[in-house]
């Protein structure tokens, strides 16, 4: 009886592990026929921005990035490698899709809340952008790039108000007018939409903006890369190699956690250029705002480990630039290319050839070419020979 029981256990996790490469490689094989087909129609300005992906898009994207990531793991001896088993993973943290049910951990279905999807505080942000969310450009376009309604319009209020305010972030605000907020942002149908903040103070949007990020069931940069990224930390600096690993590893959060990281990244940015006049430099801002986006699985976190992710966070703000991968300007298929900085910084100086990398060593920028999928410093990739199959149509929903 024990043996039957045991062959059968084993036939089906055969099963599972077969159906699982398969998963894997239907994934891979769709990199390379994405990726030609970018540079096939490279004439159309829109084409390869990341606000009109489909979802064989963003799968191609990842697990592009995955492949360069590994490669720089190997290289360096880092473990664990990243696989593109962790996207499915992602997907199911975030909310995607809904978790598994196994056999042996059988719950009474608790009866639902009717209203529940109608709030915005405490939801998952692939949920509530689906009713409660608007577009970063503020245009009437679909596109992927939204952001919670909350979030867009704390922002927008603290770029205008709140850039030059001593200890915005780091002193508390009101717990009542709190309250307030959060009562307006959760009701519909116009979730706080167009909100003009009147009798609040900057501290009170600052720390509201904070509390949502620390309520999110999953954080900003999900529990499922938290070792990854602190693992990039330790990729050495020269060559911008530190900054290519950090923009693999996010270009695998799912859309609406990786489009809200950059709106917010670049509100540190804007806030830590003023640091001599609000006393919050990218230091400060990172030590208040890592423990909000970034946590492990467990509840229990080494000193040396909170130190690490301050230190992820302040890396990220002090190099928010290299970090635009949904911008409509930016096409993120070409910055899977290393030279990618180089030819950013050549055209930030309108011609010139000559380029300072992040380690300070000043370069000649790249002749003008087709990008490259190699690398310096990373081993020879897997080959992504273009392939026939026509390019998949563009689909106008929300999804991961």
């Amino acid at each position: 009886m024990s043996n039957a029981f045991g062959s059968k256990r084993s036939l089906h996790r055969s099963h599972s592990l077969v159906a699982r490469k398969n998963e894997t490689s239907a994934l891979t094989s769709r990199v390379a026929s994405t990726m030609s087909a970018g540079s096939r129609r490279g004439s159309n300005e829109e084409v390869g921005w990341y606000g009109i992906f489909s979802q064989e898009d963003i799968d191609a994207l990842a697990v592009a990035a995955i492949q360069r990531l590994r490669a720089l793991f190997v290289l360096h001896g880092f473990k664990p490698l990243v696989t593109p088993d962790v996207l499915k993973q992602l997907q199911e943290n975030c909310g995607y899709i809904p978790p598994k049910k196994k056999w042996w951990k059988w719950k009474k279905p608790v009866k639902e809340d009717k209203d529940k999807n109608d709030k915005v505080m405490t939801v998952a942000l692939c949920k509530s952008i689906e009713y409660a969310s608007m577009a970063c450009e503020n245009e009437s376009t679909f596109n992927l790039r939204r952001i919670p309604i909350l979030a867009y319009e704390c922002i927008n209020f603290l770029k205008a108000n709140g850039l030059k305010s001593n200890g915005i972030f780091r002193v508390n605000g009101s717990e009542r007018r709190m309250a307030q907020l959060a009562t307006v942002f959760d009701a519909g149908p116009k979730y706080g939409l167009g909100f003009s903040f009147e009798g609040y103070t900057v501290y009170d949007v600052a720390d509201f903006l904070k509390r949502y990020i620390r309520g999110l069931p999953e954080p900003l940069l999900t529990t499922e890369l938290y070792p990854f990224f602190l693992k990039c930390l330790e990729v050495p600096v020269e060559g911008g190699a530190r900054i290519k690993a950090f923009r693999w590893l996010i270009m695998l959060l799912p859309p609406s956690h990786l489009i809200l990281l950059e709106q917010m990244l670049e509100l540190f940015s804007l806030v830590a250029g003023f640091a001599e006049t609000n006393q919050m430099t990218s230091n400060n801002l990172a030590r208040i705002f890592s423990p909000n986006i970034l946590k492990p699985k467990s509840d229990k976190q080494a000193l040396e480990e909170f130190q690490s992710c301050s230190f992820v966070v302040e890396f990220m703000i002090e190099n928010v630039d290299q970090f635009s991968i949904t911008s409509r300007d930016v096409r993120p298929f070409e910055i899977l290319d290393t030279s990618y900085m180089a030819k950013k910084a050549r055209k930030e100086t309108k011609g010139s050839t000559s380029v300072t990398p992040l380690d300070g060593s000043v370069g000649v920028a790249p002749t003008a070419g087709p990008p490259s999928s190699q690398s310096n410093d990373v081993p020879p990739l897997p080959s992504m020979a273009p392939q026939a199959d026509p390019a998949p149509a563009v689909e106008r929903k929300l999804s991961f």
